[in-house]
């Protein structure tokens, strides 16, 4: 098995997990987005620090 078939195998469990755990109510760009995230974050490109000010900054009702 290469390398690169696991990462695609990987890619698609993690959609159809969260994919059924929000019962498709989320759109095709927004599941992509939730999928980088989580990626980048197990990479540690993106650190919970930078996350919450991010949120903080950009959340609802600004």
């Amino acid at each position: 098995i290469s390398a690169s078939s696991i990462v695609v195998e990987h890619s698609f469990s993690c959609g159809r997990i969260l994919i059924l755990h929000l019962r498709n109510r989320l759109r095709a760009n927004t599941i992509r987005a939730l999928m980088c995230f989580g990626d980048w974050s197990r990479q540690d490109f993106i650190l919970n620090a930078e996350l919450v000010e991010f949120l903080r900054d950009n959340g609802k009702g600004k």
